[in-house]
């Protein structure tokens, strides 16, 4: 049996739950119109996403990620045009920081690498996006069961979807499955 059980968002790293106004990603559609502050703690496309379906939905955004660059890791034919549009729409972008405090409409951001303090006033919402936690509790309990279990996707390692669902394809061609001809 092969299964990708899913994950959950970890918590922002410095706000201790509940901090009003911190947004899980998977609340994106219920955040009130306003000023929102996306935290990347995780680079590639992801946050960059949420920055511009927020922008569509009416928002005003800023983009705080801890990364070297908003956008880390992800390919120059992605990431060029996402920066080049989110400078368009005027999502403001700030590097190499970490929201380190949320109170009163003013997010508070320290510096990766000097601990420089700065701040963003204004905010409404901080949507957080620092990966996800594995969700394998079920993995232990099928193998005693004697189920062959191959844990996969996000179960194994938090990561895009894309990399998930080849994974899962791999291994179904590596049990000896044939891959579907597309209709």
């Amino acid at each position: 049996m092969a299964r990708a059980t899913g994950a959950e968002p970890l918590p922002h790293p410095a706000l201790p739950p509940p901090t009003t106004g911190l947004v899980d990603v998977r609340g994106v559609g219920d955040v009130a119109p306003g000023h929102v502050l996306v935290a990347d703690e995780m680079g590639q496309a992801d946050a960059m996403l949420l920055a511009d379906a927020l922008h569509a939905g009416g928002h005003r955004v800023t983009l705080a990620t801890s990364c070297l660059h908003v956008g880390e890791d992800e390919g120059i034919t992605t990431l060029y045009p996402l920066l080049r549009r989110l400078g368009r729409l005027g999502v403001e972008l700030r590097e190499r920081v970490r929201v380190t405090a949320f109170a009163g409409g003013v997010a508070t951001l320290t510096n990766q690498w000097d601990g420089t303090v700065g701040v963003v006033e204004g905010v409404d919402a901080v949507l957080h996006w620092s990966g996800a936690a594995p969700a394998v509790a079920l993995a232990e309990p099928l193998r005693a069961a004697g189920v062959d279990l191959r844990v996969i996707g996000d179960a194994r390692l938090p990561r895009r979807v894309d990399v998930a669902v080849l994974e899962a394809a791999e291994l179904a061609w590596a049990l000896g499955s044939e891959p579907v001809a597309a209709r």
